[in-house]
């Protein structure tokens, strides 16, 4: 369900799921290698991290050119404006806020940098890169909000 406009309580959210792993340092491992378990703790024991394909990592977890397409055509429908926008991770420039490089800019921040520039909203809304430190630390502003461990009331 990328990509859609919903109305709730007489307010429109646009939500996009899907981010790119960045902790798969040490690759992807496939469930049904034999090795798998020593793999693990090697990799384990050297403190790197990595993914196990179709258990903790999905090829599909950046969307394919037709849900870009579709989340476009969606807010253009709406004349490129909602209330809120719930996302998962974030527009390139937020994103480059956040972390010392830490997070490399791929086709979907990008996809959300556009929207940034284009789309009308009172809130954006994500989360994805697992941080505790204080929304105000963030410095994103007004109209971005970075969510880990946190509930707001939308009112």
């Amino acid at each position: 369900m990328r990509g859609q406009v919903f109305s709730l309580q007489g307010k429109t959210f646009f939500t996009f799921g899907g981010a790119q792993s960045t902790d798969v340092e040490g690759g992807l491992l496939e469930l049904d290698d034999p090795n798998l378990k020593r793999k693990k703790a090697e990799l384990r024991r050297r403190h790197v991290a990595f993914r196990v394909n179709r258990y903790d990592w999905w090829k599909e977890e950046l969307p394919s050119p037709e849900e870009l397409e579709e989340g476009l055509r969606n807010l253009a429908g709406h004349g490129n404006a909602v209330d809120y926008i719930i996302t998962h991770c974030c527009a390139a420039s937020t994103q480059e806020l956040l972390g010392d490089n830490r997070y490399p800019q791929n086709m979907l921040t990008d996809y959300f940098e556009q929207i940034k520039n284009t789309v009308s909203f009172r809130k954006w809304f994500f989360g994805h890169y697992h941080d505790v430190r204080g929304i105000e630390a963030m410095n994103l502003g007004e109209k971005e909000t970075f969510l880990y461990k946190q509930l707001v009331r939308i009112v």
